[in-house]
C-alpha cells in the first residue's frame, strides 16, 4: 500500500470541463508539473504542464502513427502515451509542489495509457514530502483506481479549485 502523503482527487463525468478548469487553474501557478489531457479541436491530447508541450494522442482510421490502443470507441496512439510517461518522469524529478495525472482509468488498469509511469509516479511521491498529487478520475471510477493502485482511502482529498 502506498504511503502517499497529499493525493488530491478530481473526478466528474466524461467532458464535464475538469481539464479545461485545470488548465485554467494551473495557468496563475507555479510549481505545477504534470500532463492534461486536453480536447483541441475535438481531438484529445497530451499537455505538458512543465514545457507547455501538446501532442495529438487520439486518431482516427485516417490518421496513423505509430502503433494504435483501442478503447471503447477510442483510438489512441501508443507513441503519444510513451511521450506522456517520459515527460511524467521527467517532471517528477523537478520536485513540484503541484503534480497532475490526467487521467487515470480503464488504461492504466489495463498496463497502457500512463502506466507503468503513474505507478512510479506514486513510489517517488511517497519521498516527496511536499508535493501535492492531483488525479483526475472519471465519475465513478475512483473506488477502482484507489483499489487497483492500493491507495488508501484515508490519504485522499478532495480537489478544489481554490
Amino acid at each position: 500500500m502506498y504511503k502517499v502523503k497529499n493525493i488530491y482527487i478530481l473526478t466528474g463525468k466524461i467532458q464535464s470541463g475538469k481539464t479545461t478548469k485545470l488548465v485554467d487553474w494551473a495557468a496563475n501557478r507555479t510549481g505545477v508539473y504534470g500532463i492534461l489531457s486536453p480536447v483541441i479541436l475535438g481531438k484529445k491530447h497530451l499537455t505538458d504542464l512543465k514545457s507547455g508541450e501538446s501532442k495529438q494522442l487520439e486518431v482516427n482510421d485516417s490518421e496513423r502513427g505509430g502503433s494504435i490502443i483501442n478503447i471503447g470507441h477510442y483510438r489512441f496512439d501508443k507513441d503519444v502515451f510513451k511521450w506522456g510517461r517520459d515527460r511524467m518522469l521527467e517532471s517528477i524529478g523537478y520536485n513540484p509542489e503541484w503534480f497532475i495525472v490526467d487521467e487515470i482509468g480503464p488504461l492504466e488498469f489495463r498496463g497502457e495509457g500512463l502506466e507503468p509511469a503513474f505507478r512510479e509516479i506514486l513510489i517517488r511521491s511517497e519521498l516527496l514530502y511536499d508535493t501535492k498529487l492531483v488525479l483526475v478520475i472519471r465519475e465513478g471510477l475512483t473506488d477502482s483506481v484507489l483499489d487497483h493502485f492500493r491507495i488508501p482511502k484515508s490519504s485522499i482529498k478532495e480537489f478544489t479549485f481554490e
